[in-house]
């Protein structure tokens, strides 16, 4: 998995530089020079009306001049070349400062003035690129420079206004892939997070990769094409900014478990507090947004040292996702240190940091991609297992779908034998009722005396559609005479034979057989 990896990140690395020096730009820096006295706004006028009064320090092309002296105003010129331009232009490189530019003592371009550092105000690092008029009697372009703190000027370039813009939008555009990327990657693990919302390490992902993309297209000189240049623009650009280091700091604790992970999440929500206040104080025009950068970057030094430190310390442990990074950070900190040399004039070059950024993505989504194929991978085995107890549990099934209908049968047997025996166990009840009902008999024929029987026995039945019922009680009347007396008397015998159904009708026959046959005797002697 690992060397895999690595050969794409190879084969992307291959093509991205391809694509970049697939087109040769068009390099148009010129010497120019600056003012080395400091002076005022109104001195500067004078500087460009009487030019020779005044000293003037050369500065070799591409290289950048540095305001290590905290002037706030500089004034510096530009050669118009002999050889007429068809369209002339000139173009200074991302600046932070408040520009005006005279040519032929008149102002030809203004970018605002010194009011551009207040608070609510400040437009950020702008690409100036303004045409001049043709034929011009003027051997020089002055340009009159406003800032508040020490900064660097990257040369200015002087060419064809066309030219210019092409060969500044062709070097953007890399950059500006990195853009798609980031945003592609945020997009998709943010869908990764919607299906499954516990999952905190696509969370972080996505807050890194949404909020890094919006900050790269923000600071890239072809958004500035797309997108109108103001307070609110720079404001995005801080807060996407400040906000992105929170998720590469929540996925580093997701990743590694370790106590320094206590620390990176005081340090991740200080972030989230620092873009709040940071936006608060710009909003309410306390304090500029863009003065928060320098302690921003202290302590984004402080984080990615212990992002280093984390992942060394994984990767000497032979952790597989540690040495991914490892790959991302290292490139991130050599097209860095590249970048740093041709900023201070060190080599000349193409900036490479986006590269460096593409890299240090990369990594991250290998991270991704690794946990995406160890769940593959436990979901794969799991598929197997689970096919093996389904199957297993078809058998089961099977059988136990056998056995059913063997149990069932033998049910069914065993319900149809006790409805055999409950059939004959009713014909005896209806054959035993039959007997006893001939032995409860009421004889009693006096004219005086009525006697009548309501006999309910306990246990009812049905036998072949006739209702009968069953049990111990009887009764018997008779009218009796006796040879030594005179007259006639009733005979009552009311019975109730111990038990239920069968046992009671027994001895409910016993009895009325005994007392039918004593008073037919009885009788018998008149």
């Amino acid at each position: 998995m690992s060397r895999l990896f690595i050969k794409l990140l190879l084969a992307l690395l291959y093509l991205f530089t391809l694509n970049i020096y697939s087109q040769e730009t068009l390099r148009l820096d010129s010497g120019w020079q600056i003012l080395e006295l400091p002076f005022k706004p109104v001195e500067s006028l004078e500087a460009i009306e009487n030019p020779d009064k005044f000293e003037w320090k050369n500065i070799p092309s591409k290289k950048i001049f540095s305001n290590s002296n905290r002037q706030e105003y500089t004034l510096m010129r530009i050669p118009i070349p002999e050889n007429q331009l068809k369209d002339p232009a000139v173009f200074i490189p991302k600046t932070l400062f408040a520009i005006s530019a005279y040519l032929d003592g008149k102002e030809i371009y203004k970018f605002y003035d010194s009011s551009i550092f207040d608070p609510g105000k400040f437009l950020g690092w702008i690409n100036h690129l303004f045409q001049i008029p043709k034929n011009s009697k003027s051997k020089y372009i002055y340009i009159s420079i406003y800032t508040e703190f020490s900064s660097m000027l990257i040369a200015p370039s002087l060419g064809n206004h066309d030219e210019i813009l092409s060969d500044t939008f062709v070097t953007n555009l890399p950059a500006l892939a990195v853009v798609v990327i980031s945003s592609s990657l945020g997009i998709a693990f943010f869908a990764s997070f919607l299906l499954r919302r516990s999952d905190k390490f696509s969370l972080a992902l996505t807050i890194f990769f949404i909020f890094i993309s919006i900050w790269l297209f923000n600071i890239n000189y072809i958004s500035q094409l797309i997108l109108p240049i103001s307070p609110m623009r720079l404001r995005l650009e801080y807060v996407s900014l400040y906000i992105a280091p929170f998720g590469i700091i929540l996925f580093i604790t997701t990743i590694f478990r370790s106590r320094l992970n206590l620390v990176f999440m005081g340090i991740g929500y200080l972030f989230l507090a620092y873009a709040f206040f940071a936006l608060l104080f710009d909003v309410i025009g306390f304090f500029p947004i863009w003065k928060t950068l320098i302690p921003f970057d202290l302590i984004l030094s402080i984080s990615m040292l212990l992002y280093f430190f984390q992942i060394i310390r994984f990767a000497l442990k032979k952790n597989l996702e540690a040495r991914i990074l490892s790959i991302g950070a290292i490139s991130l900190v050599v097209f860095a240190v590249h970048d740093v040399f041709i900023v201070l004039g060190i080599i000349s070059a193409n900036m490479l940091m986006h590269i460096g950024t593409l890299f240090f993505f990369l990594s991250i989504s290998g991270v991704a991609l690794s946990r995406i194929s160890e769940l593959y991978i436990s979901l794969k085995r799991f598929s197997k297992e689970l096919q093996l107890k389904n199957k297993s549990l078809g058998e089961l099934n099977r059988k136990l779908e056998s056995k059913v209908i063997e149990r069932t049968r033998e049910v069914t047997e065993k319900m149809e034998q006790i409805h055999s025996l409950n059939i004959q166990q009713t014909g005896d009840y209806f054959l035993t009722s039959l007997i006893q009902q001939p032995l409860t008999r009421n004889d009693n024929t006096s004219n005086l005396v009525k006697t009548e029987f309501f006999i309910e026995q306990k246990k009812k039945f049905e036998f072949q559609k006739r209702n009968s019922d069953l049990g111990g009680d009887i009764c018997i009347t008779n009218l009796l005479e006796f040879p030594t007396r005179s007259g006639k008397y009733i005979f009552f015998f009311n019975g109730d034979a111990m038990g239920k159904s069968m046992q009671g009708a027994g001895g409910a026959i016993v009895a009325g057989t005994v007392m039918n046959s004593i008073l037919t005797r009885a009788n018998a002697l008149k």
